[in-house]
């Protein structure tokens, strides 16, 4: 459970921090507004959720309960899978501007982007609900 733990910490402190970057960006995805959450832009709701992953991360490194912090990643990870589905079902098919133009500095196409965030989704989803079964 400890190493799920750390390996939870390192994604979204890897995360966080690639989103703060992007969207400090010039990128025009990220003024669009999010499909989900009309009354944000890519660019705020990526800001918001990079707080969101930093105060989990500061939360993961403190001194309580392994079961406690991995209900914290088992939360937060569902409610990342369950934006994506719903994207899937409302027949959103545009671009995760959950990296912003960052994937382009890295070489990656849009569905790679896609399945590697969800990926990580999935594991941090699967391994958070693993640990509290």
């Amino acid at each position: 459970m400890e190493k799920f733990i750390k390996s939870a910490v390192v994604i979204f402190a890897m995360t966080s921090s690639l989103k703060v970057i992007a969207a400090t960006g010039e990128q025009g995805l990220l003024g669009a507004k999010d499909p989900l959450f009309n009354f944000l832009t890519a660019r705020q709701l990526m800001l918001l959720t990079a707080l969101i992953e930093i105060g989990l991360v500061t939360l993961l490194t403190r001194p309580i309960q392994a079961m406690h912090k991995v209900l914290l990643i088992g939360t937060l990870s569902t409610v990342f899978v369950f934006y994506r589905v719903v994207l899937l079902l409302i027949g959103y098919r545009g671009p995760c501007a959950c990296l912003g133009s960052l994937t382009a500095w890295m070489g990656l196409t849009d569905s790679q982007v896609m399945m590697l965030t969800g990926g990580l989704a999935l594991y941090l989803l699967f391994g958070s609900y693993i640990c509290l079964y």
